[in-house]
């Protein structure tokens, strides 16, 4: 059959869309591509109608793709099962039933219903009703009128306790254990992930998938930012999915520096002769690294000169020169200077 005129060949899910097809040929092949919804399988079957003439016969493959929407990142999908044990006959041990291995027991109640005397039906907390399991008296909680519950948390089921429920006056009720059981399961999806720096748009890449680990693993260089908050964006992408974002809080911090051996305020006090040279040398240290820091932004230094009452009578700045070593030199010129006291 000629494919090439697309309309000859619709094609119908099970939940009534229809289709015609995306690429045909007159060989009697052609294709098509649902991705415009989710549609879902009967008995873990999928069906499809195809509508055209009766007597035609044809080879169909089928590729399926099997979708989990992302919410916020989370690709966890948490399933609950509740388990209920009816028929606890008074002075009897009631057994808890295994379940599959993969479910783990999340909360047990057990619940007190029907408590009435004749046809008045009461709280729990109007008979002051409470149970005694081992040696401890415990309270049951007011539910509705007619029934209470008691959260049986803390105890083993792997031990037998007596219990015994006591009320102000006689009453009839019913006893029904209730565990709810949970499941996770996590679907691994593979796709393309990226980043940017919300505060910093020049800052951004790619992020590699680690096949042999089974995550996404990025470097990010913080010597591109300065010491502020900022905000990671992580983008991730795949055909056919919902595109999701995440952001991380990243906090960049001051790297810890000592000046000449020192994080307080350095001081250093000389006495010098007239036309005698003196330079102050400083070493200043990244203390995380132990190593002399390079390449700073800014050096420079500035002076003031007093008389004998204390009063600045004059006032300056200069440039600290950088040594090759990584240290650096405030050549003052006291060979130049008046005689005197500067700061």
């Amino acid at each position: 059959m000629d494919l090439s005129i697309l309309t000859k060949l619709n094609i119908s899910t099970a939940e009534g869309f229809k289709y015609s097809l995306d690429h045909g040929y007159s060989n009697g092949t052609g294709s098509l591509t649902i991705d415009d919804r989710v549609i879902y399988p009967i008995g873990n079957q999928f069906l499809f109608v195809v509508e055209s003439d009766p007597e035609i016969i044809f080879n169909a493959i089928i590729k399926v793709e099997y979708i989990q929407d992302f919410y916020k990142n989370e690709l966890l999908g948490a399933f609950n099962y509740t388990k209920t044990e009816h028929g606890i006959n008074n002075g009897g041990i009631f057994q808890v039933s295994v379940v599959e291995s993969s479910w783990t027991e999340n909360e047990a109640m057990l619940w007190v219903q029907s408590i009435r005397s004749g046809s008045n039906y009461y709280f729990p907390s109007e008979l002051a009703m409470n149970i005694t399991i081992g040696a401890l008296k415990y309270s049951i909680s007011d539910y509705n009128q007619g029934t209470g519950a008691f959260a049986l948390a803390g105890f083993s089921k792997d031990q037998i306790l007596q219990a015994i429920i006591e009320t102000s006056f006689p009453v009839n009720f019913t006893l029904i254990l209730s565990i709810q059981y949970l499941r996770t399961v996590s679907y691994e999806v593979i796709g393309s992930l990226s980043y940017a720096i919300v505060e910093a748009p020049s800052i951004y890449g790619s992020v590699q998938y680690n096949q042999d680990l089974g995550y996404y693993i990025k470097t990010i260089d913080t010597s591109l930012f300065d010491a502020d908050e900022y905000t990671v964006r992580f983008t991730f992408h795949k055909d056919h999915y919902t595109t999701t974002k995440k952001d991380f809080n990243l906090i960049v911090l001051n790297r810890p520096t000592l000046l000449n051996g020192s994080s307080e305020f350095f001081r250093k006090i000389d006495s010098i002769h007239v036309k005698d040279a003196a330079n102050f040398v400083f070493v200043y240290t990244d203390t995380i690294k132990g190593t002399k820091i390079a390449n700073l932004k800014i050096q420079y230094y500035i002076w003031e000169y007093y008389d004998q009452a204390g009063n600045v009578i004059d006032n300056g700045q200069g440039n600290i020169i950088s040594d090759i070593d990584n240290t650096y030199i405030l050549d003052f010129d006291t060979e130049t200077r008046a005689i005197g006291e500067y700061f």
